[in-house]
């Protein structure tokens, strides 16, 4: 055995003391010659460097160190974002071998399977049983798992029994590509220091500044002198102790979650500092902000998003940082969940309950909730309101209600409403439709929902002993539309606020679209040339939260690229007249009605036809 001789120039505390003298002669000049260990100005550098150095150590350690994880299990790493390959990609559904192994591994009674597709690109299944199966169970099952997982514009073709189908080709086992590399249980791990040690603790006693301070008998002058050096090392006790602390709240800084380290750095404990900095700014000694520390989140989250092929800063493009990363964290922690299923489409043979991964992705993504699919009409029922469009609205219903158009001749100018921070919550709907002369009367029409969750788009105009008036414009018409009447602008404010929170409520809770994938519109061909195609129907007021383009954009982007997809807006009449007729589709497929599916999927051709 023998003891290996250190390299002198990888000893980085000799580095930096080196490196420091030849700046400190370089910028000096003749101003300072003495360059010997007792020198005040080597000290000083001295201690600074071994502080340096010792930070250079901390920061050397394994990752593990600073996420402060112990348990050194997988779920741990997942907590702070960090995934396993096989974690993000396991049970996708995405390969014809995929199915293959699929099939065999769920049915006992499939010894064999082969997939392929057929000139009429559906997808043809071959099964070799074992001895005594039920063939005809066996269809059912084979049957029932493929639509189970069936992904977007496939459908399935013929289930064939045959004798024997010969050897397959295996895929390799591990094919996926790799995240990060982790420690195993047992690696060594140093804990993160949870306080700071001043470096005026390691100068020599003669200095007065270490932890036993002045010696007695010393004069006012002196003393002075001697602050004024502890003075001008705090500033650098400072910048340590504010790295020391980005170490300890890196377990924070990488949590996948919206928290931030907190303001204040670790404190600085010497002799008589009170006398030297005021308490009360003691306690306002923080370096960073929580902007800082919320852009620091933001990088992290970049990151994450590159590692996992994703741009979650796009999709939450809000400039209230908070806000955006909690809502990154959320999707980027939902994200291997969800892109398990993100090509998969819905299950024909269930009517409404099944949805679509695209769905799913894409509700978690805006913030709703995707749950069984029900027609939008049932849900403004909920509140007993009738959704009209506006022509419908202002040609047959306006002269029930007191909806009178303000001239613009009027003395009277509209006045701004100024925006509170208020949450709708369900029992407000008694006030408002008591306030509100639209909600009274039942009625709501499509402008409201596309505009009126913006609350410039509302004006008070003020009628002196009448009161007050809250009208509504369109942007880009002419005409205000009085909506309702009030005493008190207090009163007003409050409502038109209100009411906003609650048109963005509405909007939010009737988010949906459909998917209509033509390889399912079985119309009696042979085959169909545009069974990539798909068509997605999105019900017009979306606009009112979502940008049309931004919209689509969102969609495209989760869909594979063999799909061509085409978006249609539709109208409130003829977004209730396509839910007709595709919930009556669905339930054709559901029931295996081959007349019904024919005549409902001629008629879902007819209206996007007519789009």
């Amino acid at each position: 055995m023998f003891i290996e001789r250190r390299d002198k120039n990888a000893n980085y505390y000799k580095v930096l003391q080196s490196r420091t003298l030849d700046s400190v002669q370089r910028l000096s000049g003749n101003v300072w010659t003495d360059f010997n260990v007792h020198d005040p100005g080597v000290t000083i550098a001295d201690i600074f460097n071994y502080a340096l150095y010792e930070l250079h150590y901390k920061f050397q350690f394994p990752f593990e160190s600073y996420l402060n994880i112990e348990e050194r299990k997988e779920a741990a790493y997942h907590r702070k974002g960090f995934l396993s390959s096989g974690y993000i990609f396991r049970d996708s559904i995405v390969t014809i071998s995929d199915y293959e192994r699929l099939i065999t591994g769920n049915i006992s009674e499939v010894e064999v399977c082969k997939v392929s597709l057929n000139e009429n690109m559906l997808y043809h299944i071959e099964v070799q049983l074992l001895a005594g199966a039920d063939e005809g169970q066996v269809r059912r099952d084979v049957e029932t798992l493929y639509h189970n997982n069936r992904n977007l514009c496939e459908n399935l073709g013929e289930i064939a029994i045959v004798d024997h189908i010969g050897n397959l080709e295996a895929d390799e086992p591990d094919n996926h590509p790799k995240t990060l590399k982790i420690n195993q249980p047992g690696t060594y791990c140093p804990k993160i220091s949870q306080s700071y040690y001043s470096i005026q603790n390691h100068f020599p006693e003669c200095y007065g500044i270490s932890e036993r301070g002045l010696s007695g008998g010393v004069t006012e002058e002196y003393q002075a002198k001697v602050y004024q050096l502890k003075a001008y090392l705090l500033i650098f006790d400072y910048l340590l102790a504010d790295a020391e602390n980005q170490a300890k709240d890196i377990r924070i800084l990488l949590d996948l979650s919206k928290r931030i380290p907190g303001k204040k750095t670790l404190p600085v404990n010497i002799r008589d500092i009170e006398k030297i900095v005021d308490e009360r700014r003691r306690g306002m000694s923080n370096i960073h902000s929580s902007l800082f520390w919320h852009i620091q989140k933001s990088r992290f989250f970049d990151t994450l998003d590159s590692v996992y092929g994703e741009d979650t800063r796009k999709i939450f493009n809000n400039p209230d940082l908070s806000s955006q990363n909690e809502k990154r964290a959320d999707i980027i922690s939902a994200f291997p969940r969800l892109n398990r299923n993100r090509f998969r489409s819905f299950n024909i043979f269930d009517e409404s309950g099944s949805i679509s991964g695209l769905r799913q992705t894409i509700a978690a993504m805006l913030g709703y909730k995707a749950g069984k699919e029900i027609p939008l009409s049932n849900y403004f029922a909920r509140y007993s309101l009738q959704l009209l469009e506006d022509r419908i609205f202002f040609t047959k219903h306006k002269y029930k209600l007191s909806v009178n158009i303000v001239e613009g001749a009027s003395d009277n100018r509209p006045e701004k409403v100024h925006k509170q921070d208020i949450q709708y919550k369900e029992e407000d709907y008694k006030e408002l439709s008591m306030r509100i002369s639209i909600l009274w009367h039942n009625l709501l029409y499509e402008a409201f929902l596309v505009y009126g969750a913006n609350i410039d788009n509302y004006k008070l105009i003020h009628q002196h002993e009448k009161g007050y008036l809250l009208v509504f414009k369109v942007p880009k018409k002419n005409d205000w539309f009085i909506i309702s009447r009030f005493y008190e602008k207090e009163a007003l404010e409050k409502t038109a606020n209100l009411f906003c929170q609650f048109i963005r409520h509405l909007n939010v809770k009737s988010q949906t679209f459909y998917l209509i994938e033509h390889i399912l519109l079985n119309d009696g061909m042979a085959g169909a040339s545009d069974y990539n195609k798909l068509t997605i129907v999105i019900p017009r007021w979306t606009k009112g939260i979502y940008k049309k383009t931004r919209y689509e954009e969102l969609l495209k982007t989760r869909l594979p690229a063999h799909i061509e997809a085409e978006f249609v807006w539709f109208a409130v009449g003829k977004m209730y007249k396509f839910e007709k007729v595709y919930y009556r589709w669905r339930k054709s497929m559901a029931d295996r009605n081959q007349p019904e599916i024919l005549q409902f999927s001629g008629a879902i051709k007819s209206i996007l036809s007519k789009k």
